[in-house]
């Protein structure tokens, strides 16, 4: 049965207005959901996405036809062990997870092993990056798959009905991430959200400056929200580890003046239906990332939906350069769920790559210039993927012969 556009639109925002209130509290600190619902909730958005079919079958299907994945991506986690096979490796930033290393022939070579710092991600895959071996077991490509049109490989209905599902979740995605206040929502989410908008449901969030000490918020939190010792500890913490927390809850004017009692700190208040929203972003984000990692068509499909320009909140910019603007805005989770899906859907193809590389280049000096305190800490910020690009012999010299990439470079 055929669906239009606007059909899996209204599908796919019915099921977040539905699930949101009920999984994604808003004013938890550590943003945890309720887990007995989540679910339940990422079972039926892969429903819309598979138009029913059940996700093992479903998977099944495209992987028998055009083969798994053929490329890791996995982005390092502080403390996460990665690998160098010194035999094999182009250069020394060329490394394994340990998952794909340990599934490897470089297991029997010379190598060397190392803690992550929270950056950087996993090579497993990237021909350029190994003069021999560069596939793992688990991502080694089937022969007889189409390996330069991975598109190709998907059935004509989800080539169109799975960009459209993209598109939809990243346009709730960054409209959601980039508020600012009810008034600027767009006309269609505003209609959304108002049913469950409350003029006495506000919540007070606080952003990691990276300025303050951790014992200076504890105490902050101690003496401006009268909460214990422990409660001030949890939400000091979690405003450390996901870049952002929401320290209170109440009615606009009573937020307001704890955030001026905490006026040492980065914060805002926030209607709490939009605070739920927020955290429901990020767990779409990740849930879809989860689904377009299983084959090379669906990461393609994804990886193209990013250069869209019909998104309104983005004013007619592709959305990658727009993502790109408003980087430093974004709080840590988000900033890292983003790079995850550059790195794991738009880097295993190189024309998709290519396309990263022009939008890069061209907001490479206003990249570099971000400010580190609004980016949670280096590994988290977009230079990383420099180390990406700049260190792939391909798209280095096609960047320096297309794109005139070594005058950007010298002008900042």
């Amino acid at each position: 049965m055929e669906e239009s556009s606007s059909t899996l639109k209204e599908l796919v925002i019915r099921e977040i207005c539905q699930h949101t209130p009920l999984v994604f509290s808003g004013d938890d600190p550590l943003g945890l959901p309720q887990d007995n619902l989540l679910s339940q909730f990422a079972e039926k958005l892969q429903l819309l996405f598979s138009r029913g079919t059940p996700s093992d079958v479903f998977f099944k299907n495209l992987k028998d036809e055009g083969g798994g994945s053929t490329i890791c991506g996995h982005v390092f986690d502080r403390g996460d062990y990665f690998y160098t096979c010194v035999e094999c490796r182009a250069d020394p930033t060329c490394v394994f997870c340990k998952s794909c290393f340990f599934s490897s022939p470089h297991v029997q070579h010379l190598y060397k092993m190392f803690a992550s710092g929270g950056a950087g991600s996993c090579d497993c895959g990237d021909v350029e990056a190994w003069t021999k071996d560069p596939h793992c077991d688990k991502h080694k490509p089937r022969i007889h798959t189409n390996q330069s049109n991975p598109l190709a490989t998907l059935p004509d209905w989800l080539t169109t009905h799975g960009h459209e599902f993209c598109h939809f979740i990243f346009e709730y995605a960054v409209t959601m991430q980039t508020f600012k206040d009810w008034n600027s929502l767009s006309p269609y989410f505003k209609s959304k959200l108002e049913p469950h908008y409350k003029e006495d449901s506000f919540c007070l969030q606080v952003l990691n400056d990276e300025v303050n000490t951790f014992d200076a918020v504890v105490n902050l939190f101690i003496n401006a929200l009268g909460v214990s010792n422990k409660d001030s500890l949890t939400l000091t913490y979690a405003v450390d580890k996901i870049g952002r927390a929401s320290v209170f809850q109440g009615s606009q004017e009573n937020c307001i003046r704890r955030s001026s009692a905490l006026s040492r700190l980065n914060s805002e208040v926030i209607p709490l239906i939009v605070a739920q929203h927020q955290q429901c972003s990020v767990f779409l984000l990740n849930t879809l990332l989860n689904i377009c990692c299983q084959t090379p068509g669906l990461q393609k499909m994804c990886a193209l939906t990013l250069f869209v320009t019909d998104i309104p909140v983005t004013n007619g910019v592709p959305l990658l350069e727009y993502i790109f603007t408003v980087f430093p805005t974004l709080w840590r989770c988000v900033c890292e769920v983003w790079l995850k899906i550059f790195l794991q859907t738009v880097f295993p193809s190189d024309d998709t790559k290519m396309l990263f590389a022009e939008t890069f280049i061209k907001k490479y000096s206003e990249i570099l210039h971000h400010p580190v305190e609004y980016e949670y800490k280096e590994q988290n910020t977009l230079k990383i993927m420099s180390v990406q690009l700049f260190t792939s012999p391909t798209i280095a010299l096609l960047i320096i012969e297309n794109y005139q990439s070594l005058l950007h470079i010298l002008d900042c």
